[in-house]
């Protein structure tokens, strides 16, 4: 598919790069409080970056009609992308379903470290295809992405 562009490049450059796994470290850790409100929906303060995903998401896992969750989203004490996920608040969900009362799970950093998302390891081999003057005429990425296989063709 890219061979007539290689053929067509002044210089092909080739290479392995490999990026390890890399924890954001933001200061704020994952913490949820989830309580019943007086209108009988089920409330979510959660520390994310996404407050309709966990609404979504949430909904059909504890059993509750969408309409019966509101997702609450103080200001991110940072997330980096590492909190664009559901990752306790579920637990915190079913545990006020099944006591009735109030609940908050909060991570430890390291339970960050341990159980948080992080940027995946990758295992990426190039092939670039240029002319002299500067231009592309071929691409081509192969990526092992944390026991994912993506395959760029550009």
């Amino acid at each position: 598919m890219f061979e007539e562009g290689f053929k067509e490049a002044d210089l092909i450059v080739e290479g392995d790069y490999e990026v390890p796994k890399v924890q954001q470290a933001h200061i704020e850790p994952h913490e949820v409080i989830s309580y019943w409100d007086e209108d009988d929906r089920m409330v979510v303060r959660t520390s994310t970056q996404v407050p309709f995903h966990v609404r979504r998401i949430l909904a059909p896992v504890v059993g509750l009609p969408i309409k019966r969750i509101r997702v609450i989203k103080p200001r991110v004490g940072g997330g980096f992308g590492g909190k664009q996920e559901v990752l306790i608040e579920d637990v915190a969900v079913h545990l006020t379903i099944a006591t009735g009362r109030p609940v908050r799970v909060e991570y430890t950093r390291e339970e960050e470290f341990i159980a948080a998302r992080s940027r995946h390891p990758m295992k990426i081999h190039m092939r670039l295809g240029l002319k002299k003057d500067g231009t592309i005429t071929a691409n081509e990425m192969y990526a092992l992405a944390d026991t994912v296989r993506m395959v760029v063709m550009l």
